[in-house]
């Protein structure tokens, strides 16, 4: 895949060249690799791409969310509603897909913890 291929340190560039009007494709593209059944187990990469969508894509993200036009947003608006693309909903499923994966991973941490404890404390 061509997401994976990307550098850790381009994610930023490669999501600040995407236009507005991909970006609820983006968010719904990101959601999709975070599902455990349909993604990879790259958490960390994927955050990164959430996180750099986050930091180069808010103002827009939040004026296509409550359907302001603005130079940012432009045709976006009428491309997002043609799809029915709701931004704010595939935010909040980022979201849970990202909450879920890290419930998963507290789990997996808790009990690597417990039993690092128990070996430590059995006598040798």
């Amino acid at each position: 895949k061509v997401y994976e291929k990307i550098d850790v340190k381009s994610i930023p560039i490669v999501v600040a060249s995407i236009g507005a009007p991909l970006l609820p494709a983006l968010l719904w593209f990101l959601s999709l690799e975070l599902k455990p059944s349909s993604g990879t187990p790259h958490f960390q990469f994927h955050v990164h791409w959430v996180a750099s969508v986050i930091d180069v894509h808010f103002a827009t993200l939040m004026d296509m969310s409550v359907g302001k036009t603005t130079a940012r947003t432009g045709q976006a608006l009428e491309a997002a509603a043609a799809s029915r693309a709701d931004v704010a909903a595939l935010c909040l499923q980022l979201l849970v897909e990202l909450s879920q994966r890290h419930s998963a991973m507290v789990r997996t941490f808790d009990g690597n913890l417990y039993l690092l404890r128990y070996l430590a404390s059995t006598p040798a």
